[in-house]
Formats: structure tokens, sequence, C-alpha cells
């Protein structure tokens, strides 16, 4: 008798809009899965955030990230998607998307934001996440609206 593939019932919640959207996909058959999360440590990391406009988005710290992204395939079910939070002192965005990149080493997301309150843009946008998997790598994020930010220090745990 042959072995039939062991079914597994897999719940990869994303937050969309802090919170505000949950997607949810269950029964997924073991198969070859790629799952990234990234957070800002409490300590030891570095980052900047620029406005459109060009100067230093307002904030008393450090503007901290966090984010998850996840690409299932199947064969029978195909999914990808991701989200991030940036927040500073006063304020926060969110993103989200499902153009997912995923390797051992680096990743890369392509998504949208509405608009946001840290700059007072009120202007959609597209955006792009990307970089490295380990402890201590640097993260940037930019948004076709000039929106810019680099994180240094940041912890990204890529799986799959």
């Amino acid at each position: 008798m042959k072995n039939k593939p062991m079914i597994v019932t897999a719940f990869v919640a994303l937050a969309f809009a802090a919170g505000a959207q949950i997607l949810v996909m269950n029964n997924v058959a073991a198969a070859p899965s790629k799952i990234v999360e990234g957070l800002t440590p409490c300590c030891g990391y570095s980052s900047t955030l620029t406005c459109p406009d060009g100067t230093p988005a307002p904030t008393q710290v450090d503007p901290t990230i966090s984010f998850n992204g996840a690409k299932i395939n199947n064969g029978a079910q195909h999914f990808q998607g991701w989200s991030l939070t940036i927040a500073t002192t006063f304020n926060q965005l969110s993103a989200f998307g499902n153009t997912v990149q995923i390797s051992p080493n680096n990743f890369q997301f392509k998504g949208a934001m509405g608009g946001e309150g840290i700059c007072n843009s009120n202007t959609p946008s597209n955006v792009e996440l990307s970089g490295e998997c380990g402890f201590g790598v640097t993260v940037k994020f930019a948004a076709a609206n000039g929106l810019r930010g680099t994180f240094n220090g940041i912890n990204v745990a890529c799986h799959g």
C-alpha cells in the first residue's frame, strides 16, 4: 500500500490594516511553504523614515517595523500574502500585498498602502519591502509616493 500524502491543517493569518481584515487558509497539504516574520528588537537597532518631501518623519524615537508574509503552493491551492506595520511616536502606517518572493537568504514583498498618517499623505501608493534573513539585518521600505525607510538591526526569520 502506497503512503498517501499527509494532510495537515495550517492556519496562516495575516493582519491587514491594523487587524481590520484577517486572511486565513485551512487544510493545506504538506507541501513547500515559505514564511517570513520580521520584528524590531527591544534595543540595539536604528532606523530612519523619510517623508516624500525629503524631511525626516516626525518622531521622538526610531521608528519600529513588524511584518509577516507567506507563500504556499500545494498544487491545488496557491496562496501568497504579507502585511506590515511601521510605527513612530505619533502614528503608524499599514501596508499589505500579495506579491511574495522568499529565498533562504532574503525576501521581497510588493503591495500597496492607503493614505498614511506619519507624513500626512492621503495618497494611496504602491510599496516594496525587502531585506535579508537573519538577526541584526537591514530591511528597506519604499513607497512610490516617496516615503522611504531603512531599518537596521532587525530580526527576520525566513522558514521554508
